[in-house]
């Protein structure tokens, strides 16, 4: 046969080229992206990188993939719109493999997403063995899916937990009584009845309410604890009317459980589950499946055991399985299977989740991670991946392992096109785009495109310096204790893979917990630190903490957890209204003689009211258009000319702007225009501080990133009046930054402790340890081999030792 020809003369592009990129803030970007290369996209937050990734290059290839489907399937599949852009050549088929966890069903486990359950079901059908004394098994590999009614357990219907009230939860101080509410559920005041009838019920019993419950009786306070439905004649004082009436009394676990089942209750559910522990199911015991299915055995281990396992150990047992069965085909190719999709699990850094790990529990960064595993195991070339900062959550020393995933991505024959900020991961780029200067308005522009040596070249570049010097010039890190620290001080931590820790914390000063992924960080705040520290504030509305004792935190008066959670849900909610500004705003257009004159007050300037809005988009400013065969599009209003208001608000101007064009200001320039406003220039300012001038004071909070939401919410608490003593708590306050936002959190953080706050922030950013006054690392690995404090200190003597954040903290300085 005669050798194919070819009859392109480029058959194979060596780049992917866009000209004239302008979606969002992009300014006529023009860049060229070689393929079959990994290529990172970097720059300031705000600066244009999604847009140019996601917005352009990734949507653009998505349309031209599904543009010769029918109308009708496209329709389905939900094809995209041509992005603002004159042209984009060199295209090929791409895949995002984002942070999104798309999965909330609790059957979604890491093993079914990465396909190694279904090679597990297969072996075990092929080479399964029992002894008949839990039933005759059937042996198919649909037998052994816990999705299947007939073979799933009967109690739990193939979930292998069950939610129950947690006494050690629901209990507060033993030293409480009933009266003054040790109950915790009951405190609420939409529990007023509950809590009255277990007063009641406790005299009923001969029991005093007002007795600390470690006095009552051990009967009673089972009873108040488990009671299923007591009969009790009360009379009940509730909301100042007194009723006598024959009822029954429900203990309040029971009662939590039945705050579940409502079906009509969604608040109450949400109240419940606060209450609430996973509790395996008695009867599989977290198997998920049958005792006849439970009961089959390939290599010594049931199914559910090897579910059960850390990956890095289920991939041992693999490879035991593989070298067994050399001689038998079916087992050698299942096992192999089996092997090469955990291999890449463990290659990905996440060695240490366990196959039945449900998906909803994922971390945004270990669902990316897992996608990037279940991609290594495919074997294709000629796609382009597209990946959003896969270093999110990792610790410096697994760095490394992502970097060979990715580049086994590149080997392959595939383009790999990543945002991110991760220094090591830059520096280990084939091409690096840099877009910028600077945020919003003042970026858009392409600062560099080449190898990561020409970037010191950049003019404008903003990374090039950290790349350079990381720890920048001159660091140090504190070596020793402030003499007027206080300390909280905690024994007997648990939690998940926390094993009975004891560690402490420095009151008005600044504390990163640290530690690989798994490690036992998020249960070690979320659990043990976050509920003592609302105790202290007064606030009952969280469970007890989870460890033997707590003490030193006298002196906590408030307590703020500053996570990544939008601020808001609507497009109605944006950074104006958030920060508390756009209220004194419309006060001023209300107050202008023209205002006066029109008879407007101050709800006419609001875009919610129906006065003031314009009433052909009701003050969205875009109307959405149905397209039968294409995506919906939203067109700016033909009415209002997406001002979003009526004609009447637009015509009073406060320091020559109207309402519209003042939401339209970036907190920059309004920050600019009304310094000298009380309640409008330090919250506009608090907004520049925390990097996030660029943002326009009417943008829809929708919009917003987790990063750039939850530096909304420091500059909320910058903004407002310093109260000394409140804790503020942070989740991975470094995602979505350039090293040199970075730098400016640094100061901002620095500024709440200097106001006599406390900082906990959980992070693996060398910049953020090294600012830091004080340092918990957990660890030495994830999982099992986690939940313990391997070092704590001040930076210098954690830097000192050998432990995986010890050396990444004496090569940063």
């Amino acid at each position: 046969m005669a050798e194919p020809t070819d009859r392109s003369p480029n058959p194979s592009p060596d780049f992917l080229r866009v000209r004239g990129a302008r979606v969002h803030n992009l300014r006529d970007l023009d860049v060229d992206l070689p393929h079959r290369a990994l290529v990172v996209v970097t720059g300031v937050s705000g600066s244009g990188k999604s847009s140019l990734v996601h917005a352009t290059v990734h949507a653009e290839a998505q349309r031209r993939h599904l543009q010769p489907l029918s109308a009708f399937t496209r329709q389905l599949v939900g094809g995209s719109l041509r992005p603002d852009v004159d042209s984009v050549t060199g295209v090929c088929a791409s895949v995002a493999v984002g942070q999104a966890r798309a999965a909330t069903n609790p059957r979604s486990t890491v093993g079914t997403a990465t396909d190694v359950h279904d090679y597990l079901r297969s072996l075990f059908a092929v080479l399964g063995s029992c002894d008949g004394s839990a039933g005759t098994p059937e042996m198919t590999a649909r037998a052994f899916s816990f999705n299947s009614p007939a073979h799933a357990c009967p109690a739990c219907e193939g979930l292998g937990t069950a939610l129950r009230g947690d006494p050690a939860l629901v209990l507060d101080s033993p030293s409480r009584s009933l009266r003054e509410g040790v109950l915790r559920p009951w405190r609420d005041r939409r529990a007023a009845v509950e809590h009255e009838l277990s007063l009641r019920f406790a005299e009923s019993l001969g029991a005093d309410p007002d007795l600390p419950w470690s006095s009552l009786e051990a009967g009673v306070r089972h009873r108040l604890l488990y009671e299923r439905g007591a009969e009790l004649r009360a009379e009940l004082t509730i909301r100042g009317r007194t009723t006598v009436r024959d009822t029954r009394f429900v203990g309040v676990l029971p009662w939590l459980e039945a705050c579940l089942r409502d079906a009509s209750g969604e608040a109450a559910r949400a109240r419940a589950t606060a209450f609430m522990g996973v509790s395996t199911c008695p009867d599989c015991r977290g198997g998920r499946l049958s005792p006849a299915q439970l009961s089959v055995r390939v290599a010594g281990q049931g199914i559910a055991d090897v579910c059960r396992m850390e990956i890095t150990e289920a991939l041992a047992w693999a490879d035991d399985l593989a070298a067994a069965a050399a001689g038998d085909p079916r087992a050698a190719l299942g096992a192999a299977e089996v092997r090469d999709r955990l291999d890449d699990l463990v290659r990905v850094g996440v060695g240490y989740l366990t196959l039945d790990r449900p998906v909803p529990t994922l971390s945004g960064g270990e669902a990316q991670r897992v996608r990037l595993a279940t991609h290594l195991g495919m074997g294709v070339f000629g796609l382009m991946y597209v990946f959003d900062e896969p270093s999110t959550g990792l610790h410096p020393r697994d760095t490394g392992r992502l970097l060979d995933a990715l580049r086994s991505l590149r080997d392959q024959g595939n383009s790999v096109l990543v945002v991110e900020h991760d220094l090591d991961v830059i520096a280990a780029a084939d091409w690096v785009v840099e877009v910028g200067p600077g945020p919003g308005v003042h970026g858009g522009r392409l600062v560099h495109a080449g190898p990561v040596a020409g970037l010191a070249a950049a003019e404008g570049s903003v990374t090039a310096p950290y790349l350079s010097a990381p720890g920048g010039a001159g660091t140090a890190l504190r070596g020793e204790e402030d003499g007027a620290w206080r300390f909280a001080e905690f024994t007997g931590a648990e939690g998940n893979n926390l094993r009975s820790v004891s560690v402490r914390f420095p009151l008005g000063a600044m504390t990163c917990v640290t530690g690989v992924s798994g490690s036992g960080k998020s249960s070690l705040v979320a659990h043990v630190l976050e509920p003592a520290l609302a105790a202290a504030a007064g606030r009952d509305d969280r469970p007890a903490p989870r460890c033997a004792s707590v003490s030193g935190l006298a002196g906590v008066t408030g307590l703020v957890a500053v996570g990544q959670a939008p601020i808001g849900r609507t497009p109605r909610s944006n950074a104006a209204t958030y920060m508390g500004v756009f209220d004194r705003l419309r006060k001023m257009f209300a107050a202008t003689p023209e205002a006066a004159e029109a008879g407007l007050g101050a709800g006419d300037f609001s875009f919610n009211n129906a006065g003031g809005r314009c009433a052909a988009c009701e003050g969205a400013g875009v109307v959405q258009v149905e397209m039968f065969f294409l995506p919906d599009v939203e067109l700016p209003c033909e009415t209002c000319g997406g001002a979003r208001f009526s004609e009447a608000p637009l015509r009073p101007r406060v320091r020559g702007l109207n309402i519209a064009e003042v939401l339209g200001l970036t907190a920059e320039r309004a920050a600019e225009v009304f310094s000298d406003v009380k309640g409008v220039g330090a919250p506009l300012r608090a907004l520049v501080d925390v990097g996030l001038g660029y943002l326009l004071l009417g943008q829809s909070a929708t919009t917003l990133s987790g990063g750039e939401a939850q530096r909304l919410k420091l500059a909320r608490e910058l903004a407002g009046d310093a109260v000394p003593g409140t804790a503020y708590l942070l989740d991975e306050p470094t995602h979505g930054l350039h090293a040199a936002d970075v730098a400016r959190l640094n100061s901002v953080l620095r500024r709440l402790v200097d106001r006599g706050g406390t900082v906990v922030a959980v992070t693996h950013h060398p910049a953020v340890m090294a600012a830091a006054d004080w340092i918990v690392e957990l660890g030495e690995e994830g999982g099992a081999g986690g939940g313990k404090v391997v070092a704590q200190g001040v930076p210098a003597r954690v830097a000192g030792q050998d432990t995986h954040t010890g050396r990444v903290l004496a090569r940063w300085v």
